[in-house]
């Protein structure tokens, strides 16, 4: 398409070309322009805004939308920015049954490990292994004695794959602590 522009402060034309038409009417849901250098938005297949919808609706990250349905990242952020043409049946619909199961222990848990504070997980977690040592709690974690003063300090906060590793951790050692 050519256009011309006329520059008042130099009193001069430019021309300008571009190899791509006019928007049409069609694409009023779509950004004027690119997200990002050479990026535009692509139309979702309904199967891949089904998925987004779902997410949404479960109040999840795509990283923890991933980790609910045993899926990487990668796939995730892909399907919903329309570089994945196809979403995988069996993946749609583990995603709908996650949204549809009040019981699934890897949505609910996440979602009431994130509303306590950090000082209340190391209390949980501390609790659960039987230490009152951060030192010892560090070391059943798997994780740093700096790692473990930035949460106390509450500098920082471990991701919901971690806050999920971390709980589990936790209640592996309290059973192996407790005969039964």
């Amino acid at each position: 398409m050519l256009t011309f522009n006329l520059d008042p402060k130099k009193d001069k034309i430019t021309r300008r070309e571009s190899i791509f038409p006019p928007s049409s009417d069609d694409d009023t849901n779509l950004p004027d322009h690119p997200r990002r250098r050479g990026q535009v938005r692509k139309k979702l297949s309904p199967e891949a805004q089904e998925m987004v919808e779902i997410r949404n609706k479960l109040g999840m990250s795509q990283p923890d939308f991933a980790i609910a349905l045993g899926e990487s990242r990668d796939k995730i952020i892909n399907i919903e920015n329309g570089r994945l043409k196809r979403v995988p049946v069996d993946l749609l619909q583990n995603a709908r049954e996650l949204l549809e199961s009040e019981q699934d222990t890897r949505v609910r848990p996440l979602a009431e490990l994130k509303k306590l504070s950090m000082v209340q997980l190391m209390e949980r977690w501390w609790e659960m292994m039987g230490t009152n040592d951060d030192k010892e709690a560090a070391i059943l974690l798997g994780t740093t004695m700096t790692t473990i003063d930035r949460w106390r300090n509450t500098d920082t906060r471990p991701s919901s794959g971690d806050l999920l590793r971390y709980e589990l951790v936790a209640q592996r050692v309290k059973e192996k602590r407790t005969p039964g």
